[in-house]
């Protein structure tokens, strides 16, 4: 089965994150601007689509051809940022404030949801607090250590505690 789609945008409708799961052999896809995530066996076989727990399925903006390049109209609505996998799970920085959330939790955290690799399904969510104000640019994590990288920081969470 074909994952891939054409659209008239310049591929930004498609951008994305992939990641390698090494517990299930499995390449992990996930889209920065829909609630997408593909999970593909290592002949890049499609296993499964998986959705986010954010509602945005669709690209919410659109391209526009100017002169003989793509270019967006408007700037697109960023669902997730950043991600890694770690032991069977997915982490990803949402961006959107979830319906169970309170909105002003994200002007002082970053929510990081994170989901079974094995079936897609959502496990929960965590916030990770901001640091003199800069949001998540990276994370890392390896069984309970979290690295995140901020804009002129790098903090080691451990989640065991």
């Amino acid at each position: 089965r074909d994952i891939t789609f054409l659209s008239k945008d310049g591929g930004y409708s498609s951008d994305g994150l992939l990641h390698f799961d090494m517990k299930n052999d499995l390449v992990i896809y996930h889209h920065f601007y829909t609630n997408h995530i593909y999970a593909l066996d290592t002949n890049l076989n499609l296993r499964y689509k998986a959705s986010t727990i954010d509602t945005n399925k669709t690209f919410k903006t659109k391209g526009a051809l100017c002169q003989s390049s793509y270019t967006l109209s408007s700037p697109p609505i960023a669902v997730n940022k950043t991600s890694c996998v770690d032991n069977g799970t997915l982490y990803i920085n949402s961006m959107i404030v979830a319906e169970n959330e309170n909105p002003d939790a994200l002007e002082k955290n970053d929510v990081i949801d994170m989901y079974d690799l094995r079936t897609g399904n959502y496990q929960g969510s965590f916030y990770i607090p901001l640091i003199k104000n800069s949001k998540v640019k990276q994370l890392a994590i390896e069984d309970t250590l979290l690295l995140i990288r901020y804009t002129n920081n790098i903090v080691l969470y451990n989640l065991s505690k």
